[in-house]
């Protein structure tokens, strides 16, 4: 539970990038629990924060994917899930195309916006060949 709601990401990113997270650092220098990470990752996030979503499944705490069946698979999926507007993504499930460790570094540090994409197959198997970790690919 300590290390969700105070990651050593978060105390590091003030450290590493000086004046880029001014609001984390002070976030971080209260020592303040953070409620939106328990329920991002752990319980889910309660009805009424986002318009028209709910993935909550009770005060019990577990690393799981929830699934709020209510709510329709996007026309228009963005890779950021709910950060990107997108309410059927993570996390509300998870879609092999949203990009998870971007919205995990992003709602860690605080960030909510973004209009970026990725390439994806648009056919079975969906995932093109794998990066190889040395390059980085032009998106």
């Amino acid at each position: 539970m300590k290390f969700v709601e105070q990651p050593e990401l978060a105390a590091l990113l003030p450290v590493l990038y000086p004046g880029v997270f001014d609001n984390l650092d002070k976030l971080n220098r209260s020592k303040k629990a953070r409620a939106d990470l328990v329920a991002i990752l752990l319980t889910g996030i309660p009805e009424g924060l986002i318009n028209g979503f709910s993935n909550a499944t009770g005060d019990v705490q577990a690393d799981m994917l929830r699934l709020n069946t209510a709510i329709p698979p996007a026309r228009r999926p963005n890779r950021l899930g709910v950060l990107g507007g997108d309410l059927a993504a993570f996390p509300n499930g998870r879609r092999v195309t949203d990009d998870v460790v971007t919205i995990a570094l992003r709602t860690i540090a605080g960030l909510t916006e973004a209009d970026v994409t990725a390439p994806f197959l648009r056919n079975f198997p969906f995932l093109g060949t794998p990066y190889d970790g040395f390059k980085t690919p032009v998106l």
